[in-house]
């Protein structure tokens, strides 16, 4: 053999037992109630319902994931019970954890052709809203993966919960620092008012890095308004993979944030 070509079957040979030899997709997204996030509840007429479910479909079928985490979930695209999520825009996927609609900020995870071992809830301790994370222990290429989906405190302006969502973002990494294969993804509202306007502040996903989480980003991307992005709010942080193909998707028709993915692969 060549040495050039050698060397160049090494490093793919490197590669492929770094990343275990398998990969898949992962997006985050806050999906703002089928509201454009102005409500915490569906404002799609019954009447729109079969043409948005149609475009939340394509947009979704675009960002190519095994596994979603959504922020700002709702059971039903229209105003009424008609139109099942489950049964429309995620049709493809099999598992779910989610709660009933109508309480506001509510998490899921959706995944597909996966084996799910365990799921569940944990709310944060300090809170200024209603603020928790879900998981959901899916089996994945014979190894167990812990993804987590959660949406944190941005009125942290109010008089004793200025360090409401440090704390919960030391209660993500305090939970997870140490597992094997952990995906944790959502809106962490990384913002700070600051006369009178907001400030992206990225800094505040330090203790991520800290921990050894790999992210896919950590300020360089743009999430939301999805309009014209200008805060780096929704991320995804990972622990036992390598991160790739980070891409945002923006459609303001659909949502007020832009999704993120990535392709994620053991190492």
């Amino acid at each position: 053999m060549h040495m050039t070509s050698a060397v160049a079957f090494l490093a793919a040979m490197v590669a492929f037992v770094s990343f275990g030899g398998e990969s898949f997709g992962f997006a985050s997204w806050n999906i703002g109630h089928f509201a454009l996030g102005k409500k915490w509840y569906s404002t799609i007429p019954e009447s729109e319902a079969p043409k948005k479910i149609v475009e939340y479909k394509a947009f979704l079928d675009k960002a190519d994931f095994k596994v979603i985490g959504i922020c700002e979930h709702e059971c039903f695209v229209g105003t009424n019970s008609t139109f099942a999520v489950d049964k429309t825009i995620l049709a493809d996927y099999d598992g779910k954890a989610v709660e009933p609609s109508g309480i506001g900020r509510l998490n899921a995870l959706y995944w597909k052709d996966t084996q799910c071992v365990k799921t569940g809830t944990v709310k944060f301790e300090r809170h200024s809203q209603q603020r928790y994370y879900r998981f959901a222990r899916l089996k994945i290429a014979g190894r167990e993966v812990c993804f987590v989906m959660t949406h944190l405190d941005w009125n942290h302006i109010k008089p004793g919960h200025e360090q409401d969502r440090a704390s919960q973002i030391a209660k993500l990494v305090e939970d997870f620092k140490d597992g094997p294969y952990v995906v944790i993804g959502g809106d962490f509202n990384t913002c700070v008012y600051e006369n009178k306007v907001w400030r992206d502040a990225p800094e505040e996903y330090e203790p991520f890095r800290k921990a050894g989480f790999s992210a896919a980003h950590w300020g360089e991307l743009k999430t939301w308004p999805a309009k014209v992005p200008i805060q780096s709010i929704d991320n995804i942080f990972a622990k036992g993979f390598e991160i790739s193909d980070v891409r945002v998707q923006a459609d303001p028709s659909l949502s007020d944030h832009a999704l993120i993915r990535c392709t994620l692969a053991f190492r």
